[in-house]
Formats: structure tokens, sequence, C-alpha cells
């Protein structure tokens, strides 16, 4: 009976053979769901320190912009990445940069390494695309055009290309968990996408760039893709510029500088004039004279051209700079009729000049810019017809630049019917 009990009580404190077995595949079930949810979790946390390194070097150059009206070059020091931006001459700001596309210059921006890397540990890849206009201060405007650009691919397998071609100034792309193509912490490189695929777009040098969602399947014409891609647009660098009254939207740009062309334009007109023609002749036979346009494009005004460019040195500007609208194309100039420009009339020839008596709301000289496309409508360019819907224009009238001489003590005559020799 001992005995039997004995058996029998071992048998109640141990396992059998089956329920050994069970009991190890439960706990490999668990082992393999822990370890699958602890990668996941791995994951998640890589994709979210990805996107706030991206979030931060973002607003990181666009504070950069707003101190120094200029982006940063990439550091292109890609086998030995040092994060100090690199220009044709090391530490002159005003040379162009080494390369476009490089690395973020994690140094220059005063950022910690590891932000200037993803999740994975692999570097960003950061593009400046048309170097030139955003990284040398002198060349820094609000109306900077964009040179990259980034096209989306929808879940249907569509490649969108924006509307307006090129939408980005700035590329700021984490290689994602593959890496493919990314620069690591040892200055090596992890081996190139598949050729045709749109990982590859992202990462052949060119000026064009793919967003899409994840997809972990190679077996298609557009390859799996993983990156991550962030861009800058002009409105994302400037707007801010613009908001905090740092910078000034390009409309309010030409508008100061069509202010600055007509106020010397009046200087100009207020102070042309002959009093008297003789010394025994009371007549004047023209005065407060508006020049001719500058046909020649060399800053004077040409006889008879009533069409043309704004004769910057005949009306005391200092350069052609000052009539180069935002968009760096110069501002054009129309005159009327050419009875306010001759100075040199004939006896008996009808008085010429501005004068009390003219139409107040006659216009005297219309001043146009063709906006962003730089091209000025031939409509435009006749004061009478209304300005295109695609250009700016300023129109003087008579009754403008006379109430302005009066305000400023300046005379202005009734005419004689003739000249008088």
């Amino acid at each position: 009976m001992r005995r039997r009990d004995a058996i029998g009580a071992s048998r109640e404190a141990g396992f059998t053979l089956a329920e050994l077995a069970m009991t190890v595949l439960v706990l490999g079930i668990l082992l393999t769901m822990g370890v699958a949810t602890f990668t996941q979790r791995l994951q998640n946390t890589s994709y979210q320190v990805t996107r706030e390194s991206l979030e931060l070097i973002r607003e990181t150059l666009i504070s950069y912009l707003a101190r120094n009206r200029r982006l940063p070059c990439p550091d292109s020091d890609l086998t030995a990445p040092d994060g100090d931006e690199n220009r044709t001459t090391d530490g002159d700001v005003t040379t162009d940069c080494s390369a476009a596309l490089g690395l973020v210059p994690y140094n220059t921006l005063g950022l910690p390494r590891i932000r200037a890397m993803d999740g994975w540990e692999h570097f960003i890849s950061y593009d400046v695309g048309d170097v030139n206009d955003w990284t040398i201060t002198d060349n820094f405007s609000v109306t900077n055009g964009a040179s990259l650009t980034v096209a989306e691919r929808d879940s249907t397998g569509t490649l969108n290309e924006p509307d307006d071609g090129a939408n980005a100034v700035v590329i700021l792309l984490s290689h994602g968990p593959n890496g493919r193509n990314a620069y690591t912490i040892k200055g090596t490189q992890i081996e190139a996408p598949g050729t045709g695929t749109d990982e590859t777009d992202n990462t052949d040098g060119g000026t064009h760039y793919v967003q899409r969602a994840y997809d972990d399947d190679d077996s298609t014409t557009e390859g799996a893709f993983d990156d991550i891609l962030v861009y800058l647009s002009v409105d994302d660098l400037t707007g801010p510029l613009i908001q905090d009254g740092s910078a000034s939207t390009a409309w309010a740009q030409l508008d100061e500088i069509i202010n600055g062309i007509k106020d010397a334009m009046f200087y100009y007109i207020a102070s042309d004039m002959v009093d008297p023609d003789t010394s025994t002749d009371p007549i004047r036979c023209y005065r407060h004279r508006v020049p001719d346009a500058d046909s020649a494009t060399d800053g004077s005004e040409d006889n008879g051209s009533l069409s043309g460019n704004v004769p910057w040195k005949t009306i005391g500007m200092g350069s052609a700079d000052e009539v180069l609208d935002p968009w760096s194309n110069t501002v054009q100039y129309i005159v009327s009729v050419n009875t306010v420009t001759d100075d040199s009339p004939a006896v008996g020839e009808n008085y010429t000049g501005i004068y009390n008596g003219m139409t107040p709301g006659t216009i005297i000289y219309r001043l146009v810019s063709g906006g962003s496309d730089g091209s000025v409508d031939a409509t435009s360019l006749v004061v009478t017809n209304d300005c295109h819907t695609d250009d700016h224009c300023y129109d003087i009238t008579v009754g403008q630049l006379i109430s302005k001489m009066a305000d400023a003590s300046i005379n202005v005559d009734s005419p004689p019917t003739q000249c008088v020799d």
C-alpha cells in the first residue's frame, strides 16, 4: 500500500511526456509572439525617430534661412562625414556648393549628429537642387523658384506629377529600413536599389523624386519601397519670413520698385523745363517734359522712342538693378504721346510738355512688369488698352503729376496756343 501510494503520489507531482511537449509548444508560441511584438515595437520606434529627425531638420533649415538669407550646402564628404557644409572655397559662404546632393550638414545647422541620422542609423540625404539661388545670400529672394520635383504614386500605381512642374527647393530623404544607397556612420554606402524602381529615382542624383506608401513587394515594376521623404517648397521656406515681416512678398517688392521709379521720374519731370526760351521772349515753348523710353537698353532715353526700358540714367537712378522687378526682368516703360517728350519744338508748333488744361485722366506713361513668367503681353504696351491679366501695369496720369507738383509748390503754367520764336 505504501508503494502504491508513493507511485500514485509521484504521478500526481510530475508531468507526462505529452504534457511536457504541450508546455514546450505553448512556450515556443508565446516566445515567437513576444519576439514578433518586440521586433514590431523596435520598427515603430525607428519610424518615429526618423520622422522626428526629419521634422527637426526641416524646422532648423527654415530658421537657418531666416537668420542667414541662405540655406547651407550639403556635407559632401560622404566617406568621412563631419557635418560641415562643403563649398568650392572652404569657409567662404559667397561661393558655390561643392555638390547639390549630399548629407545633412548637422554641425553647420547646430544639430547633434544623431539628428542627421534616421532610426536605422543611416545618414539622411539632403538635396538643395539649384544651389546658387538658395545657398548664397546675395541671390536670395522670395521669388526664387524650385528646381526639384516630387511626384506621388497612388494606390493604383499611377505616378502623378505636380501640376506646376518643379515643386521642391529642398529634399530630405531617409532611405528606410532597407537603407539602399544610404551612407553609414563609418562612411560606407549600402548597395543601391535595383534599376528602374522608384527607389532608384530617389537615389540616382537627378532632380526627380517619388513619394509613395510603404510596399514590400519587390516583384512589381516600381519595386519595393520604404523611403521616407520630406520636401520643402518655396512657400514652406519663405512663408514664415513673410509672416514675421522679415521678408516681403514679391508683389510688395514690386510695389517698392515701382514707387522708386515713379519718384525718380517725378523729380526729372518736375525739374526739366526752360523758362523762358530767350531773354526777350516771355513765352515758354515747353516745360515739365517726360523722358523718352530707353530702346537701346543702355539706360539713356532715345529720342522719339515711346516704348522700351525705363531710362534709369536719364532720370538719375543709380543702376540698372533699380529698374529690375523681383523676377530680375526689366520694368517696361511706355509713353502715351510724343508731345510730352519733345524737347525741341519748331517755331509755330503746338505747345509741348505737361501743363494745366490737359485732361486730368490722360495717361502720361505706364510701367509694366510681366510677373513671374517675365513676358509682357503686347496688349499692355499700349496705354489706351487695359492691362493684360498676366501683367502688372502702373499708369501715371496728368492729374496725378500736376497734383503732386502743386503739393511741392512747383509751378505748372497754362499753355499758349503756339510756341513763339
